[in-house]
């Protein structure tokens, strides 16, 4: 009888695996070569991050605060250059290739020096307000600017601070040097009072009867008590021929008086001068607005014409300006040098 050779068991296992993973490779490729078939530009692609230039604009404040009415302003002259105060490049990246295409990203400047700032519990806070608050909520606008005045004021400088839109305008109209108003300089002083600096000659106020440290307590029936600087200024001026009713404590009177000042449109006397019996020529600058130095030296040319024994430059009660201006009024005394660091 004929025997049968076997094909050992363990040769059947290997031919066995071997099959198994024949069959997993052929499914391998053929999944591979489906998806390269299928895939869309999207699934495949590198996405980069381009390079981006951030610049902003920035306000300069100049010199003291202290405003007055009829463009003398309580509030530092501003001026208002666009600074490329930080330029920086994004980091350029590339991702790695993947079957979702990544959320489109929104590029944000970064803050300098600020480090992990939360806006959330800011929007928190609010909500709760919101929600649980009985009085009268401020508007959007409001909130807005009293978070950025918050914000600069934790500077601890005085001579740095958030200037609304609207203030902004009347600091601009000042500039000019032509305002309607009263025509008088104000300014807070050191007991955070709105005092009469001096009324313009010949203007509303000094016809009216103001004098040289009468202080502001009302404006039209309404107490300027826990009103800020600007704000009173602003309700003092008005458009020509209207009426604005004062309020004001005057020293060696016991009862306030009241002054009812028609407005006019007046220009700001920025320098005024004069040659003197003694011989002596004095000139005075009011502000450095945006025609100090083109009025401040006519009037040195007209009083330097008459030969004085002397010159008195005065700038009492003035409260700053444009810096350029204050520049070049003083390169009119200055020989060559630094002016100012």
């Amino acid at each position: 009888m004929e025997q049968q050779s076997k094909t050992p068991v363990y040769r059947q296992t290997w031919f066995i695996l071997l099959a198994g993973l024949l069959v997993i490779l052929i499914l391998a490729g053929g999944s591979f070569a489906l998806g390269r078939m299928t895939a869309t530009p999207e699934t495949i692609t590198e996405t980069t991050v381009e390079t981006q230039e951030v610049t902003r604009e920035v306000t300069r404040q100049v010199e003291v605060p202290a405003v007055a009415d009829g463009g003398n302003g309580g509030t530092a002259v501003q001026e208002t250059p666009t600074e490329a105060v930080q330029t920086e490049p994004a980091e350029t990246t590339t991702e790695q290739p993947t079957a979702v295409p990544p959320a489109q990203e929104t590029f944000t400047p970064r803050l300098e020096d600020v480090d992990d700032i939360e806006f959330d519990i800011f929007y928190e806070a609010w909500q709760v307000i919101e929600e649980d608050y009985d009085g009268d909520i401020p508007d959007n606008e409001e909130i807005l600017y009293s978070a950025i005045e918050g914000s600069v004021k934790s500077l601890g400088d005085e001579y740095t601070r958030f200037v609304r839109p609207d203030v902004a305008a009347r600091m601009r109209e000042d500039a000019g040097g032509a305002v309607e108003g009263i025509g008088a300089f104000v300014r807070e002083n050191e007991m955070g009072q709105f005092e009469i600096v001096r009324p313009i000659p010949g203007q509303p106020a000094e016809k009216a009867g103001l004098l040289p440290g009468d202080i502001i307590i009302g404006v039209d029936g309404q107490s300027v008590e826990d009103v800020s600087f600007d704000e009173v200024i602003l309700m003092v001026r008005g458009p020509r021929g209207t009426d604005v009713t004062l309020t004001v404590l005057r020293e060696g009177e016991e009862e306030p008086l009241e002054f009812t000042i028609t407005r006019v449109r007046f220009e700001i006397p920025t320098v005024e001068f004069e040659m003197r019996d003694d011989g002596i020529a004095y000139i005075k600058l009011s502000e450095f607005n945006r025609t100090a130095v083109e009025k401040m030296q006519a009037g040195l040319e007209e009083l330097l014409a008459q030969n004085p024994k002397g010159l008195v430059f005065d700038l009492r009660d003035d409260p700053g300006g444009f810096l350029d201006q204050s520049v070049a009024v003083a390169d009119l005394f200055l020989g060559q040098g630094v002016v100012l660091h």
